[in-house]
């Protein structure tokens, strides 16, 4: 009986001390998105100077920081029923057709700062949302 307990233990141990891993882009991803699809849940993703284009959904749990001077997003976030999503210290510009917010939030609960944000309809769009 004590066996069992202790193998419990042991195997309890294992599956709580989950390492968080450090996602490198560009040089470990080319594309922030990519790093994303591979980042779980304590993960940061590091993103070094330039211009990132495209479309990014946040995750749960996953901090997006950029490294250096500002990286410049050139590209909608959005944080969609996301919970302990952060997002630091990047530059946000807009100037498209389709560039009406930089950083949508709906039923998020998601850390933004240290973000510039300008050329957009909106900065940060925010729905079902509290703000503290």
């Amino acid at each position: 009986m004590s066996v069992i307990l202790l193998v419990c233990i042991v195997m309890l141990d294992v599956i709580i001390v989950a390492e968080a891993n450090i996602i490198n882009v560009p040089q470990e991803h080319k594309s922030i998105p990519a790093a994303f699809k591979v980042a779980e849940v304590g993960d940061t993703i590091l993103v070094g100077p330039g211009i990132y284009r495209g479309e990014l959904s946040l995750k749960n749990g996953v901090i997006l920081q950029g490294i250096g001077e500002k990286p410049t997003l050139k590209l909608a976030v959005k944080a969609i029923n996301v919970k302990g999503a952060v997002i630091t210290n990047f530059a946000m510009k807009g100037g498209t057709n389709n560039d009406h917010f930089g950083i949508f939030c709906r039923n998020a609960k998601v850390t933004i700062k240290d973000v510039t944000i300008w050329g957009f309809h909106h900065g940060i769009s925010a729905r079902s949302l509290k703000l503290l």
